[in-house]
C-alpha cells in the first residue's frame, strides 16, 4: 500500500532528505505530491569513457576489474548544464539524498514528461530496501536525433513509500545483508565491490562479526582500486589471528603510506631525467659533428617525452588512503 502525502509528512524526519547545496534545500510544500515525493536531477554526472573494452558479466570475469574505472565523474555548476548527444547514455543522480525508513520500502518513478521529448531517463533502483540511504543512479539515455541539455535541479523522478506487512528480520547494509549501495553516491555499478567484501568476509572466517562490521565500515570510502589492494592484504595474512580492526587497518595504512611516497619519487625522478634528457639534447644540437649516438640519444629522448608526460601529467593516479577512520 502507497502512503498518501499526510502520511509522507509525518515520516520526513525518519527520511532525512538533504540537498548537496544549501542555497537550494528540500522544500516540502512544492515536493510532496498526491503519495510520493519529487526529486531532482543532480549537478553530478557519470560519462563513459572511450574505452571499447569488453566487460565479462560471468564470475570469473568481472571480479577481475571494477566497471567504474570506465567512466569519468563531472561535476558542474548548478547553473550549468551537460548536454546529451544523440545515442549517448549518461548517469546522473537525484539532487536529494534520503533514507527510506525501517518499516517501509520505497519505489522509485521516472516523470513521463522528459520520455516524451525522446529522452529516457530511468532509475535503475526503482525498488529500494528498508533502510537504504543515498542518492538514486539516474540513467539518461538520448533517443532522439537532437543533443539534449539536462540542467541540475530539474524535477525528473519521484519515490512512494510502500508499507511493509511485517517488521523485516535485519537491517539493509548491515551483517549478512550488507551492501556497497548503502550511503549510495549514485554512481556506476558497485557490483564488483559487492563481491569484493563477500571475499574478503569469506577470508576472515576466524574473525569476529563485530571486528568484521568494523574494517568494513572503514572501508567505505576507499575507491575500488584501494579496496582490491585491501583483499590483496588480507590474503596475505590469512593465517594471521586478528584480535582488533585498529591494528589491521593500521598495518595496512602503513603499507598505503609507503606505496604513495614511492609514487610521489618515481614522479620526482621521471621529471629530473626527463628535464635532464632535455637539456643534453639541447646541448648537444650546438655540436660540430652529429655522430650515430647523437641521433640515438635524440631518439631516446623523444620516445621518453611522450611518456613522462603522461605519467605526471595525464594518467589517472593511484589513490593512497593516509585517513581511513579518521586516523592521521
Amino acid at each position: 500500500m502507497y502512503l498518501a502525502n499526510q502520511k509522507l509528512k509525518s515520516l520526513l524526519s525518519q527520511m532525512k532528505i538533504v540537498g548537496t547545496d544549501v542555497r537550494y534545500p528540500f522544500v516540502a510544500k512544492n515536493q510532496i505530491q498526491l503519495c510520493s515525493i519529487d526529486l531532482r536531477m543532480s549537478n553530478i554526472f557519470w560519462r563513459q569513457k572511450n574505452d571499447k573494452s569488453v566487460i565479462d558479466l560471468g564470475p570469473n570475469g568481472f571480479s577481475k576489474v571494477s566497471p567504474r574505472r570506465g567512466w569519468k565523474r563531472m561535476e558542474i555548476q548548478i547553473d550549468e548544464s551537460i548536454v546529451v548527444k544523440p545515442g549517448e547514455l549518461l548517469i546522473g543522480r537525484t539532487y536529494e539524498k534520503f533514507k527510506v525508513p525501517k518499516f517501509y520500502a520505497g519505489k522509485i518513478v521516472a516523470k513521463s514528461s522528459i520520455a516524451r521529448l525522446g529522452v529516457s531517463l530511468f532509475c535503475s533502483t526503482d525498488f529500494i530496501n528498508p533502510g537504504w540511504e543515498g542518492h538514486i543512479p539516474l540513467i539518461i539515455k538520448n533517443h532522439g536525433i537532437n543533443p539534449v541539455k539536462i540542467r541540475p535541479l530539474l524535477t525528473v523522478c519521484q519515490i512512494m513509500l510502500i508499507t511493509l506487512s511485517s517488521v523485516p528480520q535485519g537491517e539493509f547494509g548491515k551483517g549478512k545483508y550488507r551492501s556497497s549501495y548503502q550511503n549510495d553516491d549514485g554512481g556506476p555499478t558497485f557490483w564488483w565491490r559487492d563481491q569484493t567484501f563477500s571475499n574478503i568476509r569469506d577470508g576472515l572466517s576466524n574473525v569476529t562479526e563485530k571486528i568484521m562490521e568494523e574494517i568494513f565500515s572503514k572501508l567505505e570510502e576507499v575507491d575500488d582500486e584501494g579496496l582490491a589492494r585491501f583483499e590483496k592484504f588480507m590474503n596475505s595474512r590469512n593465517h594471521v589471528n586478528i584480535t582488533n580492526s585498529t591494528d589491521i587497518i593500521a598495518e595496512f595504512l602503513q603499507r598505503e603510506k609507503k606505496k604513495e611516497k614511492i609514487q610521489k619519487v618515481l614522479k620526482g625522478l621521471l621529471g629530473v631525467a626527463q628535464t635532464t634528457l632535455l637539456g643534453l639534447a639541447l646541448k648537444l644540437l650546438f655540436d660540430s659533428h652529429y655522430t650515430r649516438a647523437h641521433y640515438i640519444f635524440w631518439t631516446f629522448t623523444c620516445c621518453m617525452l611522450p611518456f613522462t608526460i603522461w605519467y605526471i601529467f595525464i594518467r589517472d593516479e593511484t589513490r593512497y588512503y593516509p585517513l581511513i577512520g579518521g586516523e592521521k
